[in-house]
């Protein structure tokens, strides 16, 4: 016994003494400092008396409250265990951690994802309603449809029936207008490339029209803008009353428009001439480079009170029921914004809107201030 009491003394510093009991007991007479600088406790074996059992420093490291009792020989095992037991535990819970954020972040991102996919505008009414903005290409020269009020800047200097029409639409869509004024081939073509989703400019059905773009139902601005008809000099009033005297001579027409398509068909021995926007026209027919000017008769009659060296021609070109109407144009295949600017068309017709419409622009059309702006 006294060898066994002599091995652990040589393992701690300090004197053991056998305890009494069958069991083992072991009782360190200065209690070793553990790591939390708690004192290490008395530890027991249920080894029989007779085994020789070395207590390490480890061991009574390893107790760690008061009067904790083991049998010594699972001391260093269950030390060990519990090192695994918490290593496994700490392993698992980083393991589960990392899933959750890599399923919340997955999460964040599919709905990330879909909220984008969702808000991407598909066709040309979702991108206005989401812009919040429905911008209009017109040609402001053609009083009292579409011209200018000298008095006015900015986008309230726009004025005329079609402004009104299209101020009337926006605000229906629930979305703030912006017009965008260009020539008239140049609103046409805007509106083909996508690089403006309308256009309205005193346009009429025309078969071309009808192929490449999307049109409106008719819409009535005043029984006027239904008649075409030819601006000439005061001067040559009695000279130019039918299709045949303007053979050979020159007749301008905006390009692309129903005009042009008219002298086309009905003044076939005339030379069509192309004419940008009309105020170049109006300018080109007082300095005598053409003899006539193709315009809608309401038009004519705002440029005849305006300058009163012309007159309007006597005769009148021949307009089929189709194209006595205006209609607004969209690109192509955008049929939701097409459908929605019929509604608000047919809610504007049955509020009987257009003939008051029409008396006020042609009113600020014979004002001082009415001007139609040149843009090529």
């Amino acid at each position: 016994m006294h060898h066994q009491r002599e091995r652990h003394s040589r393992a701690f510093p300090h004197r053991v003494r056998q305890g009494t009991s069958p069991e083992r007991r072991y009782t360190y007479d200065k209690p070793l400092q553990c790591k939390d600088k708690r004192p290490a406790y008395t530890a027991t074996t249920t080894e029989p008396a007779t085994t020789s059992r070395r207590v390490t420093q480890m061991d009574a490291i390893c107790i760690y409250t008061n009067k904790y009792t083991y049998p010594i020989q699972s001391i260093q095992k269950g030390y060990t265990t519990m090192k695994k037991f918490f290593a496994l535990m700490l392993a698992l819970v980083m393991a589960l951690s990392l899933v959750a954020c890599g399923s919340k972040a997955d999460t964040t991102a599919d709905d990330k994802t879909d909220g984008t996919a969702a808000a991407e505008p598909t066709n040309a009414l979702e991108k206005i309603k989401a812009d919040g903005v429905l911008t209009v290409a017109l040609s402001p020269d053609f009083s009292p449809m579409e011209f200018v009020d000298s008095s006015k800047t900015g986008q309230d200097q726009y004025v005329g029936f079609d402004i009104t029409l299209a101020k009337y639409i926006a605000e229906n869509l629930g979305v703030e207008l912006v017009i965008e004024p260009m020539g008239f081939d140049a609103s046409q073509t805007a509106v083909y490339t996508g690089s403006v989703p309308m256009s309205i400019s005193g346009y009429s059905w025309t078969e071309d029209r009808a192929e490449n773009y999307e049109l409106s139902d008719y819409y009535y601005a005043g029984e006027n803008e239904t008649r075409q008809a030819l601006l000439i000099k005061k001067e040559n009033a009695d000279k130019y009353t039918s299709p045949e005297d303007l053979a050979g001579q020159d007749v301008g027409a905006q390009n692309a428009s129903l005009q042009m398509q008219l002298v086309t068909e009905q003044l076939a021995d005339a030379n069509p001439i192309s004419i940008g926007d009309i105020t170049v026209g109006v300018m080109e027919l007082k300095s005598g480079n053409i003899e006539a000017l193709a315009v809608a008769y309401g038009n004519a009659e705002m440029i005849v009170d305006a300058n009163p060296d012309l007159a309007i021609c006597t005769w009148e070109f021949d307009v089929k029921a189709e194209y006595s109407a205006n209609v607004i144009m969209m690109q192509k295949g955008e049929t939701e914004l097409l459908d929605a600017v019929n509604a608000i068309l047919a809610q504007a017709k049955d509020a009987n809107l257009y003939d008051g419409w029409y008396k006020d622009a042609v009113e600020l059309g014979k004002s001082e201030n009415a001007q139609e702006l040149t843009l090529g």
